[in-house]
């Protein structure tokens, strides 16, 4: 009976989103019912928790290699390059702020 049910929860409520005060709830729910013995609530509630953390885990995994890898296929530039370039740029505003300075000091003149 108890694999059943624990069974039945993680397909019907997707264990990811269960969460700890939910699983409470329902293995609560459960015992009030007379369909649980409270150890064997206890011990569901438990497997329900620790298989919704594995799969939270192993989902935010997957979720991270598909964007690293959807963005590594994109061309996007990454931080280090994207910090360059505003260097880059930044130096040459000096500069072309610097030129015009002299061009507008000699034509003063």
């Amino acid at each position: 009976m108890l694999k059943e049910i624990q069974k039945n929860l993680m397909t019907g409520l997707g264990v990811v989103l269960l969460t700890k005060d939910k699983i409470e709830e329902i293995t609560r729910q459960l015992v009030h019912e007379a369909c649980l013995s409270r150890e064997d609530a206890d011990r569901l509630a438990d497997e329900l928790y620790q298989a919704g953390r594995h799969q939270w885990t192993s989902m935010e995994t997957f979720l991270k290699d598909a964007v690293r890898r959807t963005l590594s296929s994109v061309d996007i530039g990454s931080r280090q390059e994207l910090e360059k370039l505003k260097t880059k740029v930044d130096t040459l505003q000096k500069r072309v702020d610097l030129l015009e300075d002299t061009r507008d000091a000699a034509e003063s003149t």
